[in-house]
């Protein structure tokens, strides 16, 4: 036996193993990933009623939007919707997302830009 017969031979794996990026090529590719996602982030009431009838309008509604996080902050939930890359998310949705009683905030970021 030989130092050779215990080592593996075959071709490289496929695991996305690539060349290593430096740190400014990393952020530079997360800038541009997140800006073409479409996020919201809501702020609001810090009580249970309030977090089950925002997700609520949010599934009864039918808007593909899955839940990026959740946070506690002071008395109030931040909680963040993210849609899929290049989405379509129509204005009534904001709008009925801020018309909801228990939602003191709305922000908007990653909406493609209208030309017109």
């Amino acid at each position: 036996m030989t130092a050779m017969d215990g080592l593996n031979t075959g071709p490289p794996s496929d695991n996305g193993a690539g060349p290593v990026r430096g740190p400014d090529e990393n952020s530079r590719a997360e800038a541009s990933r997140r800006a073409s996602i479409p996020e919201i982030t809501l702020v609001i009431d810090d009580r249970l009623d309030a977090l089950e009838r925002t997700l609520g309008t949010v599934r009864r509604r039918g808007m593909k939007l899955e839940v990026s996080s959740l946070v506690r902050r002071q008395d109030h939930l931040v909680l963040v919707f993210r849609a899929a890359p290049d989405a379509m998310v129509p204005n009534r949705w904001i709008a009925e997302l801020e018309a909801l009683v228990d939602v003191k905030k709305v922000d908007v970021t990653g909406l493609p830009t209208s030309g017109g």
